[in-house]
């Protein structure tokens, strides 16, 4: 099975690097930092997210259930 990182894909624009996250390698992480006693920064950590990245998707999960 391939890892996180090789199912993102890259995209530039310009001079910026944009990774395009897929829905399902969101909710993985998303569901890490759901779990109790899980930091943002930590499980954002491993993957290369910002954190704010991150807390915006888990903000979106919440309003969509």
């Amino acid at each position: 099975m391939e890892t996180t990182m090789e199912v993102l894909t890259i995209r530039k624009s310009g001079r910026e690097v944009h990774r395009h996250w897929p829905d399902e390698v969101k909710a993985q992480i998303v569901s890490e930092s759901l779990r109790p006693g899980a930091m943002v920064n930590v499980v954002a950590e491993p993957y290369g997210l910002r954190t704010n990245h991150h807390s915006t998707w888990r903000t979106m999960a919440r309003r969509a259930s």
